[in-house]
């Protein structure tokens, strides 16, 4: 009976996330047709957001060998797993824009962007930047399974147990 019970404990700690570790951070980069960047991290193997606070920093390449950075991650006030990093102004052209961060994982993506201002003056985000967390109702039909499945098991041996101690306190009465 007790492995059936460290079975079921088992699965549940599976299905549910808590012995899933991530490993490796991602970001997708986009540039604000300035010399802004925003970054979105995520981890890579299930893309989930990072709720941690990010510790990393932005460096650019251009073409012609100049360098700029590191210059730090700040969270953005877009939302959780979102930071922004300013480039120093006066920056054109096309520039290969590296992320790196250590904590609270290791990570690094990059993304080949057009700085400097757009003709019509305003900020054009240059990549699609995905929203946190996804749609409302949107969902894991496996882990759906798995969890609507762990639960019927774990109620059969609930009812299991509790029947069967209720006849045998029953059958040691006089």
């Amino acid at each position: 009976m007790r492995w059936l019970i460290a079975v079921v404990v088992a699965l549940f700690l599976v299905d549910s996330g808590v012995a899933f570790a991530h490993t490796t951070m991602q970001f997708t980069i986009a540039g604000d047709g300035g010399t802004g960047i925003l970054a979105y991290a995520s981890w890579t193997d299930d893309n989930l957001p990072v709720d941690e606070t990010v510790q990393g920093a932005v460096e650019a390449y251009s073409a012609d060998r100049r360098h700029v950075g590191p210059i730090p991650l700040r969270p953005s006030s877009i939302g959780r797993s979102f930071y922004t990093a300013e480039l120093p102004p006066g920056l054109t052209g096309t520039w290969r824009v590296l992320v790196q961060a250590s904590w609270p994982g290791p990570g690094a993506s990059e993304q080949e962007l057009v700085l400097g201002p757009t003709p019509s003056g305003f900020p054009v985000l240059q990549t699609p930047v995905p929203r946190p967390g996804g749609a409302p109702g949107d969902f894991d039909l496996l882990t759906t399974a798995l969890g609507i499945g762990i639960g019927a098991v774990v109620l059969v041996a609930v009812v299991f147990v509790v029947g069967r101690r209720r006849l045998a306190s029953h059958s040691e009465t006089p």
